[in-house]
């Protein structure tokens, strides 16, 4: 069985494109827009209500622009990039919807039990869902969440401290979770006790970046509440030999590529990164993640916002 780094399986790095060649990419994706356009509103038509048109839009002019630079010079673009942008979309499809297939005779009926209702959609004079359940940009589960615990625990729910840049985590990769960082602001109360409250944690980034901010502020992190910890490891605090470690392969890649120390990375960053062998080889990959982010919020509409605040107290997170 061949190894996880052996030359057969590492993807070779993708080079740089020239001016010129650049230049005559972004021509043949401005062509072709539309016709991405039209085979991402062909498939949310065919599966709605199950999948929103604008997600695969964003798939599709992803695939666009990835698949762009291969198309050979003399041949006919339009065929090649159809094949890629129609199997980007299934593999979004594979991957991240849930598909339910409907019976013919339910269909013909127009009985289907399955509906669709807009989060941003007004009926019957209602006000917004998404107003019903949280201000823009807030998560309704942990703030019930946090409601439940201050209960338990004789508490308050802190709502002034507030996650003050957006990062867009949903779908994002380790390597593009790690350089999209989140920002907090609001008064923390120095010497109090706060228990930090999140519904699904992954890398755990979130919780380290929120805690960092508040001992910053002279506040204390007495516990950390999650429901789910979707994280290969349960521990939020890495193994101190791992740490160890990656100090040693990599003595200030980490910092000057995430602006963190490496003792305070997550248990969970700590062994993604663990993973690489060499610092260029992580560099490399920060450096194609931080155009795949660049590409995927450009897609929905949205630039990068400044680089977030680095974590810098040891053992934090």
């Amino acid at each position: 069985m061949a190894s996880p780094f052996s030359p057969s399986r590492r993807k070779q790095q993708a080079k740089a494109l020239s001016r010129s060649a650049l230049k005559a990419r972004n021509a043949l994706v401005l062509e072709h827009l539309p016709l991405a356009d039209a085979i991402a509103s062909a498939a949310a038509r065919r599966l709605f209500p199950l999948v929103e048109r604008d997600d695969l839009i964003q798939v599709a002019r992803e695939a666009l622009v990835r698949s762009a630079p291969r198309c050979r010079a003399g041949e006919p673009a339009a065929p090649y990039l159809r094949r890629c942008i129609s199997g980007a979309l299934q593999h979004h499809l594979r991957d991240r919807v849930r598909l339910v297939r409907v019976p013919r005779q339910v269909h013909e009926a127009g009985d289907c039990p399955l509906g669709h209702s807009s989060l941003d959609a007004q009926a019957d004079g209602e006000p917004f869902l998404l107003d019903q359940l949280a201000a823009p940009g807030d998560n309704a589960i942990p703030l019930m969440l946090a409601t439940a615990c201050a209960e338990v625990l004789h508490g308050e729910v802190e709502t002034e401290i507030v996650q003050a840049s957006r990062v867009f985590h949903t779908g994002a990769k380790a390597m593009e979770r790690l350089l999209l960082r989140p920002q907090f602001d609001g008064p923390v109360t120095p010497g109090t006790a706060y228990a930090l409250v999140d519904d699904v944690t992954c890398l755990g980034g979130t919780l380290a970046e929120l805690a960092d901010y508040i001992q910053a502020a002279g506040g204390k992190v007495a516990a950390v509440i999650t429901l789910v910890n979707a994280g290969r490891l349960k521990p939020l605090k890495p193994e101190p030999l791992v740490t160890r470690r990656l100090r040693e392969r990599f003595p200030d890649a980490i910092q000057h590529t995430f602006g963190i120390d490496p003792g305070a990375l997550t248990a969970n960053e700590a062994s993604y990164l663990s993973g690489f062998r060499t610092a260029d080889g992580l560099r490399n990959r920060a450096a194609k993640a931080a155009e795949e982010n660049d590409l995927r919020l450009r897609a929905k509409g949205f630039q990068l916002e400044a680089p977030s605040t680095p974590l810098n107290q040891e053992g934090e997170g």
